[in-house]
């Protein structure tokens, strides 16, 4: 018979009769409907003895690789920064050779994840001010390269 050698999931389909495992929708954490349940399912949240802190570096930190960032689209470089499940390993690893660091590049969506934890944070204000006051030195740093291009070009072609 080919029907019995199948596997299947639920009743066969000439099968009417439900199975015998089958619970009324009513019950349906399995639980005697003698006993009370709890209406979260078995899941008690407890709060927090203190509340979590943010570490005391974390503005900084966090600016720090911004700035990097910054700087590094304004000169049309990569952002790398080291690995850290690398670095990990090779710290715990005795046979490393030591010193060499591998880098990762540092993406769109962490940037942004940082930015977000920053505001949500309630350091949006202080955060806009320094990213222009990076970018207004960023830019002041291109102006004078073009200006020393500028005077090298014309101080080069009186010549």
């Amino acid at each position: 018979d080919a029907s019995s050698s199948s596997c299947s999931v639920g009743p066969a389909a000439g099968n009417a009769a439900p199975a015998a495992h089958t619970l009324p929708n009513n019950n349906v954490n399995n639980k005697p409907s003698s006993k009370k349940s709890r209406s979260s399912g078995g899941i008690l949240i407890k709060p927090f003895e203190r509340p979590p802190a943010l570490p005391a570096d974390f503005y900084d930190s966090s600016l720090e690789v911004l700035r990097r960032a910054l700087t590094c689209v304004l000169r049309h470089e990569a952002l790398l920064a080291p690995s850290n499940a690398i670095a990990n390993e090779n710290a715990n690893n005795d046979k490393s050779g030591g010193g060499v660091e591998e880098l990762r590049l540092v993406g769109r969506e962490e940037l942004y994840r940082s930015v977000e934890d920053l505001c949500v944070h309630k350091f949006g204000i202080q955060l806009y001010s320094d990213v222009v006051r990076i970018v207004e030195g960023a830019a002041g740093e291109v102006v004078h390269r073009l200006a020393d291009r500028t005077t090298n070009s014309s101080s080069s072609s009186n010549s």
